[in-house]
């Protein structure tokens, strides 16, 4: 059984069915989630704000039942340590 699920979700599209489909999973097996936007670089501020938002609900909805938490630095991921249950790591990456 896995401990943890990265989600990755492109930062310039919104999250497609099989986002949905892989945090159901998650939830339904009590595998704890981080969500991972990748390609942020180059990608239009108001296409990682509605591909975000888009997350966001996901999360928050009742059959998953996270609470997003964006991790900045060091200390939010001190922050989040033993509060996997109810809060959902979110990470930005880019490769560039």
């Amino acid at each position: 059984m896995a401990d943890y699920a990265l989600i990755l979700v492109n930062s310039r599209h919104p999250p497609t069915h099989m986002t949905h489909h892989h945090l159901n999973l998650c939830a339904s097996f009590g595998i704890h989630v981080i969500v991972v936007f990748t390609k942020i670089d180059g990608c239009p501020n108001h296409a990682f704000k509605t591909s975000k938002s888009e997350v966001y609900k996901l999360l928050r909805a009742p059959d998953i039942g996270k609470r997003p938490f964006e991790i900045r630095s060091e200390q939010d991921i001190m922050t989040c340590m033993g509060k996997l249950n109810s809060l959902a790591p979110v990470v930005v990456t880019s490769c560039v």
